[in-house]
C-alpha cells in the first residue's frame, strides 16, 4: 500500500481533490445525450482521481433555404428549420487539479463561443486560452470538434493537435486527418473547418489519445487506432451505448490507465 502523506498531514488536500473530482464528473455528466437527435455512446476513465479530458455537446437550431413544389408546376424558395449537433473532445496536458481547472475553464469557454461557426469557434477558443494561460508554465490543450447537420448529413470538423475522427461505413474505416496544431500556445493560429458528406448508417468515433496509447496487457503493445477500429467493427451490430459499455468492460481488465481515456461513439440515422 502507498500512503498519500500529503492527504494525511494536510486534510484540505484530500478535500480539494474530492471536490475537484466531483466538479469534473459533474461537467461530464451534465450533458444529457438522450435528448439529442443522434444515438450517442460515451466512455471515460481518468488516470488519477481527476483528469483533464472533457467532452462538449450542443444542439444548434438554424434555417436553410429549400425549394418547395407547391403543385401546379409552381416551385417556391422557402426557409426550413435545421438542427445541428456540435460535439467534441478535448485533452488538457498533465493530470490532477491543474489540468482539471483548465478543463473546467475550457468547457466554459467553448459553451460561451458555441454560437460561432466551428472554425471560428476553435480559433477564438485558442486565442482566449493563450490570453488566460499566457503567464503560466507550459500548458496546452488538444481538441477536436464536429458539427453534424442532421437533415443534410454533412459533417464539418476542426482538429487541433488531437487524434483524428474515425468514420466506420460498411466495415470500412475513414480517418479524418486534416487539422492544425494544439491550442493555448500561439494566439495567431487560425483553424479551418473541413467538410465531409455522411451517409445513413455511418458511425463516428471520437476519442482521446489515452484510448489508443494504452498498452494491451496480453500482447504488451499499444492498442493503437487499428485496435480501436477493429473493436468497433466487431461490435458494429450493437448500439453506440452498448458498444461503449462493452468497451468499458474490456478495459476493466487493463487496470488503471496511465492517461485519461475518453470516447464518444455516434450513429448517423
Amino acid at each position: 500500500m502507498i500512503l498519500d502523506t500529503d492527504s494525511i498531514f494536510n486534510p484540505s488536500v484530500s478535500h480539494n481533490m474530492i471536490l475537484a473530482q466531483q466538479v469534473h464528473h459533474a461537467l461530464l455528466n451534465a450533458i444529457g445525450f438522450s435528448d439529442f437527435p443522434l444515438s450517442i455512446g460515451r466512455y471515460f476513465k481518468t488516470a488519477e482521481k481527476i483528469g483533464g479530458d472533457f467532452w462538449v455537446a450542443f444542439q444548434r437550431m438554424g434555417k436553410r433555404n429549400a425549394w418547395s413544389d407547391s403543385g401546379a408546376g409552381i416551385i417556391t424558395l422557402e426557409t426550413e428549420p435545421t438542427q445541428d449537433v456540435m460535439i467534441g473532445i478535448g485533452d488538457v496536458s498533465g493530470h490532477g487539479i491543474p489540468a482539471a481547472l483548465i478543463m473546467a475553464l475550457s468547457v466554459g469557454m467553448i459553451n460561451q463561443l458555441s454560437h460561432q461557426p466551428i472554425g471560428e469557434l476553435m480559433t477564438s477558443y485558442n486565442r482566449e486560452l493563450v490570453r488566460q494561460l499566457g503567464g503560466l508554465p507550459t500548458t496546452y490543450v488538444t481538441c477536436v470538434l464536429a458539427c453534424i447537420s442532421v437533415e443534410t448529413k454533412q459533417l464539418a470538423y476542426v482538429r487541433a493537435g488531437h487524434p483524428p475522427i474515425v468514420i466506420l461505413r460498411h466495415q470500412m474505416a475513414h480517418v479524418l486527418e486534416q487539422g492544425g496544431t494544439f491550442l493555448g500556445m500561439y494566439d495567431d493560429e487560425q483553424y479551418e473547418a473541413h467538410l465531409v458528406e455522411l451517409k445513413s448508417g455511418d458511425r463516428l468515433i471520437i476519442y482521446s489519445d489515452g484510448v489508443t496509447e494504452a498498452v494491451d496487457p496480453i500482447s504488451n503493445t499499444p492498442y493503437g487506432i487499428h485496435g480501436l477500429i477493429h473493436f468497433f467493427q466487431e461490435t458494429r451490430g450493437l448500439s453506440p451505448q452498448d458498444a461503449t459499455a462493452q468497451f468499458a468492460t474490456s478495459r476493466e481488465a487493463w487496470g488503471m490507465p496511465l492517461d485519461d481515456q475518453t470516447l464518444l461513439v455516434i450513429d448517423i440515422p
